[in-house]
């Protein structure tokens, strides 16, 4: 499931449980990872080596996100010096936002331009 399938509607519903869950206490965040670099991620690039440092060259810290790194933002999210942030999805991709939420954006601003509606 690319990116632009999951990220807006992760956002949303991430909003909506953390409005509701705000009066009891309780914080809801997402993270959106961008590629990680894992053993996984490099297998799928074994046979086309240029593929792998076509994505890189694709983010603006060339270089991709580790598990460590989406593990520590979890662990951020989750402790006590975050407690008055709810209701935000944090994309750790390395300065590439996620599809969903790009496209999401553009449709936003065009409507707001031009009167029109945005295109589910």
């Amino acid at each position: 499931m690319s990116r632009r399938n999951y990220a807006s509607p992760v956002s949303q519903l991430t909003r909506v449980l953390a409005a509701e869950w705000a009066e009891h206490g309780i914080t809801m965040n997402a993270v959106a990872p961008g590629r990680v670099d894992t053993p996984l991620l490099r297998s799928l690039t074994t046979e086309n080596p240029s593929v792998f440092d076509e994505w890189v060259a694709q983010v603006p810290m060339r270089r991709l996100i580790l598990p460590q790194e989406v593990a520590d933002t979890v662990a951020s999210l989750a402790s006590p010096n975050s407690s008055a942030i709810t209701g935000q999805t944090l994309i750790a991709a390395g300065g590439v936002p996620p599809a969903g939420l790009q496209g999401h954006n553009a449709q936003i601003g065009r409507s707001q331009r031009d009167g029109s509606r945005p295109r589910p």
